[in-house]
């Protein structure tokens, strides 16, 4: 968990430098704003074709 905590920090520490340096730049904000969506929108199919999980069984396997 630690190091998913950890990839998304860095992740989001480079996406906000990298959106800033673009806006001092010159960059429009609204084309940013194109960029971020698109990035979000690519978020379901990864989790949807990369994240497999399994059905909670109805009864605990112990016997409880």
């Amino acid at each position: 968990m630690a190091l998913n905590s950890l990839a998304m920090y860095v992740g989001m520490t480079i996406a906000s430098g990298t959106a800033s340096f673009a806006l001092s730049q010159g960059l429009p904000f609204v084309s940013l704003g194109v960029v971020c969506a698109i990035a979000s929108l690519l978020v379901l199919p990864m989790i949807y074709f990369l994240v497999k999980e399994k059905a909670v069984p109805k009864k605990n396997p112990i016997g409880m």
